[in-house]
């Protein structure tokens, strides 16, 4: 359900397409000598993460290149994952990978370890199953209805296949209509009484930040995650002129 098969390499090419659309039609960024810009908004707002299954010729090498590139996330198994001459996997509780840049502002931003892999192995499909859902939790998901609709399958996968709640979930979490709805009262009970978070009924009054603080809703809007920051980039490169500038007020050089 809501996977779809892509067929042979030739029909490969339609993925990358549909994913960098938007940024043409939506942002207005043409394709031409601007691969930069559209990967941005590509990795951090569109493109779903993509499955390699199967023993693969050496072409799958450059179709798995070409596609994170684009900004796609790639995961690769179950045996002939572990033949890959690289990797590319990220570790969720560094917090010094996970942040944005406010392009109106330059402000640094700490957020969720949303598409924490690249390029990641797995043995099982169940593994793969559960991986993509993860990886599929992105920053750029600042409205709730976004987060709702990705945290919920996460949840119910990871729960289904491996009996219990991921280990990440709590930091993907930044208002209580994220959480799936069914879900929502025992989710909140776990905000509370194992991450320390105020909850009150079904609301939550004070969230706590990654760095321990616990924070009303506005400052923790503020402070995590991009629901103040909604335009932003991963490279301070991208940024708007007046935000470069407050940027080298700070003696930064870009």
């Amino acid at each position: 359900k809501n996977i779809s098969s892509l067929g042979g390499c030739t029909a490969m090419t339609f993925l990358q397409e549909a994913s960098a659309h938007w940024a043409r039609t939506g942002v207005h960024i043409s394709h031409y000598a601007n691969w930069t810009e559209v990967a941005d908004i590509t990795h951090r707002l569109m493109a779903p993460p993509v499955i390699i299954w199967g023993r693969c010729p050496e072409r799958m090498y450059a179709v798995a290149a070409g596609l994170i590139r684009i900004g796609h996330q790639v995961i690769v198994g179950p045996n002939a994952g572990f033949a890959w001459k690289r990797y590319l996997v990220g570790n969720h509780f560094d917090r010094s990978k996970w942040y944005v840049w406010d392009t109106a502002s330059g402000r640094k931003v700490e957020t969720e370890p949303g598409q924490e892999h690249i390029l990641i192995p797995v043995e099982t499909k169940e593994e793969a199953l559960t991986v993509y859902w993860g990886l599929l939790q992105k920053p750029g998901a600042s409205v709730s209805i976004m987060r709702l609709l990705s945290l919920t399958p996460y949840i119910a996968c990871y729960e289904k296949y491996f009996g219990d709640l991921p280990d990440d979930w709590q930091w993907f979490v930044t208002t209580a209509s994220d959480l799936p709805v069914r879900q929502k009262v025992r989710l909140l009970k776990e905000l509370k009484e194992k991450w320390g978070w105020d909850t009150e009924g079904v609301t939550i009054k004070k969230a706590r930040h990654r760095d321990g603080r616990l924070l009303t809703t506005d400052e923790f809007a503020h402070e995590y995650s991009t629901h103040e920051a909604r335009f932003f980039a991963k490279t301070p490169k991208l940024v708007t002129k007046k935000a470069k500038e407050n940027l080298r007020k700070e003696g930064m050089k870009i």
